[in-house]
């Protein structure tokens, strides 16, 4: 990320970002929000959200994971590695399921074909959700009405019509629900944010991300195009450093040839 600002009378500074550690700040942001959330949930603790850096105890607890593909393994990972207990674990495609279950090491875990299954099975203290953003206001609902607190992969829907009606659905009540936003936590913005908030950086005029996976998507993936999958990263981004909504919204798409 580029960060464009007017800084005294120098108007081309630049302050450039870099995220260096992959999966440390998706890791650190799970084990944060989701470790409160639970406490929250079973021992009405105070809600105050720590910050995920903060020292974490060590109690574990019984998680779920719904929707198992590249970046549901993922998440299965880094809850494992944590301690956590992955004690369910669901997918409408049977064969992800099947994989998943043996590269995450968990032949213990109960299965779910659908995401109302695993709700109401009455195992589980939170869940992690990375089904097919298509299907995320589907599978996260049955969650929120059991009182089950949720990280959801971003983003909220695939549609914003959508994302009005499924806020509307689960109502105003204390849902702890999470959006999978990591990029706050990502070591580099935080400093820029840091040094925007103290002034060190002039008035802000242009803000410019790239963003990429390490590693290109397996053949089965299917996506409505990285304005939606990673494009959310970016208009997060850039509403959290500048502390500002924007008047209007402009986007370009380009079809690349096969």
């Amino acid at each position: 990320m580029e960060i464009r600002a007017n800084k005294g009378r120098d108007p081309s500074f630049v302050l450039q970002t870099r995220s260096a550690v992959r999966h440390r700040w998706r890791s650190d942001l799970l084990r944060g929000l989701l470790r409160h959330q639970v406490k929250s949930r079973l021992s009405h603790v105070d809600d105050r959200v720590q910050h995920p850096s903060a020292k974490m105890s060590d109690d574990a607890f019984s998680y779920g994971l719904f929707g198992v593909g590249r970046c549901g393994c993922v998440h299965g990972e880094i809850l494992i590695a944590q301690g956590q207990r992955l004690v369910a674990i669901g997918d409408e495609n049977s064969c992800a399921l099947a994989s998943a279950v043996q590269r995450l090491g968990v032949q213990s875990a109960a299965t779910f074909a659908n995401a109302t299954s695993m709700a109401q099975s009455g195992s589980i203290d939170a869940v992690v959700i990375s089904s097919h953003t298509k299907n995320h206001a589907r599978d996260t609902e049955p969650f929120v009405r059991a009182g089950i607190p949720v990280y959801l992969e971003k983003p909220l829907t695939a549609d914003l019509r959508e994302g009005f009606s499924f806020v509307k659905a689960i109502g105003v009540g204390k849902n702890l629900l999470q959006i999978g936003l990591q990029r706050r936590f990502d070591e580099a913005l935080v400093y820029s944010k840091q040094l925007l908030d103290e002034k060190h950086v002039g008035e802000i005029r242009e803000i410019r991300s790239i963003l990429r996976d390490q590693h290109p998507p397996p053949a089965t993936y299917s996506s409505r195009g990285l304005i939606i999958d990673m494009g959310i990263h970016v208009a997060d981004e850039v509403l959290w450093l500048t502390g500002e909504f924007p008047h209007t919204v402009w986007a370009k798409m380009f079809h690349a040839k096969d």
